[in-house]
């Protein structure tokens, strides 16, 4: 086994020949222990080490679509046309569901300006499609919600861990405010979960006999087939390393298949998570994990919380 080139038996040569820590008293476990510690410390100074963007990408969460949208926007008012629809689609890339909103509006009024009015219509198509998922995201309607009274050393994430719900859910709800005591607030009280339809190859999200939106899915390959039954979420990684075969696979590193998200199961070893092969998205094709498209799992990602319920059916 090697530690970035180093030998895995030659560890034991910087240990001292005599005393309690010599070679020979060292039992093997702590020398695995010592090449684990080696590796994950030199993984860590290696993405450090990386520069402004790619590190960013590394371990912090997606950018943010705003600054396309903003020179998008300067672009538009000086007739730079073409420059302009190429930064509004850069945008509507982005896993934010408001970003990608802000992005078609913007191609809509762009398309109808120039007279492109095919590309404007199937840009109003997508504007409102996602102004309807953005309604289910945070419904209106009083039946999904119950009216809590803010107490002393209340927190968003506290209220939402004691009762397994998405914290991102609660925040919209209530406008991402500061919470003071005394406040009423809306509470969630439905439930986010996930059914995974093997044959299908799709992902659904649901909160309650309501769907949230469907994802198209990778499944395991034959000989690693994605096991079925009820599940829990017991990890959420943003970023993940890929651990195989004794090797880490960094974040970033183009042998590492999770992508940018890991939602990991309390099946050890299984999870939904993002790809470095997006072509596989449809086919069986994984280890037996659920893999996703990278810009879905992002948007997936913080409105799932630990404990939400995940069924994988035939």
């Amino acid at each position: 086994m090697l530690v970035f080139g180093l030998p895995f038996d030659r560890l034991r040569r910087f240990l001292p020949e005599k005393g309690p820590f010599s070679a020979r008293k060292v039992p093997g476990r702590y020398i695995t222990l010592m090449r684990t510690c080696i590796q994950l410390l030199l993984i860590t100074l290696s993405v450090l080490m990386l520069p402004g963007e790619t590190a960013r990408a590394a371990y912090g969460p997606e950018a943010s679509a705003a600054p396309f949208l903003q020179e998008a926007r300067q672009l538009y008012q000086k007739h730079k046309w073409d420059a302009s629809e190429d930064l509004y689609l850069k945008a509507a890339g982005s896993s934010r569901v408001e970003e990608r909103i802000l992005a078609y509006e913007g191609l809509v009024t762009l398309y109808r300006k120039v007279r492109l009015y095919k590309k404007a219509e199937r840009a109003a198509g997508k504007l409102e499609e996602d102004r309807r998922f953005a309604a289910r995201l945070v419904p209106e309607e009083s039946r999904y919600y119950e009216i809590y009274e803010v107490r002393k050393g209340d927190a968003y994430s506290r209220l939402a861990g004691k009762r397994g719900i998405s914290e991102e859910w609660l925040k919209a709800a209530n406008g991402f405010r500061m919470l003071k005591v005394g406040e009423r607030i809306r509470v969630p009280r439905v439930m986010d979960e996930l059914v995974i339809r093997k044959k299908e190859k799709k992902l659904y999200w649901k909160r309650g006999d309501d769907l949230v939106k469907i994802y198209p899915v990778s499944i395991g390959r034959p000989g690693s087939e994605t096991p079925e039954g009820v599940f829990k979420v017991v990890h959420r990684i943003q970023n993940p390393a890929w651990y195989w075969m004794k090797q880490v696979y960094p974040p970033g590193s183009p042998k590492n298949l999770l992508g940018t998200r890991w939602i990991g199961l309390d099946h050890k070893g299984y999870g939904i998570h993002g790809t470095r092969n997006p072509s596989s998205i449809g086919a069986a094709m994984s280890h037996g994990c659920i893999r996703m498209f990278n810009a879905d799992v992002e948007e997936l990602f913080p409105w799932i919380p630990l404990g939400a319920r995940v069924e994988i059916r035939d």
